[in-house]
């Protein structure tokens, strides 16, 4: 029997909640990160962390930084 493989032509990642709630694996993430830059202070809540969604990564990272008082630049 000979296989027939199609050729993938173009892949499109929504990850805004259209198609995918990331919201838990951004907050673990997030969590995880700010952990290492800065053991101590409280982990982001999930509401929080979505509250922060919306604007792209870096708009993100940057109300997660701010978030958790960690003053870094983005």
């Amino acid at each position: 029997m000979t296989a027939v493989r199609a050729e993938t032509r173009l892949v499109v990642f929504d990850l805004d909640g259209t198609l995918v709630d990331a919201s838990e694996d951004l907050t673990s993430s997030l969590n995880a990160t700010l952990a290492r830059l800065r053991p101590g202070p409280p982990a982001l809540a999930l509401d929080a962390v979505r509250a922060m969604i919306g604007e792209g990564a870096t708009v993100l990272v940057t109300r997660a930084l701010a978030a958790a008082r960690v003053d870094l630049p983005v």
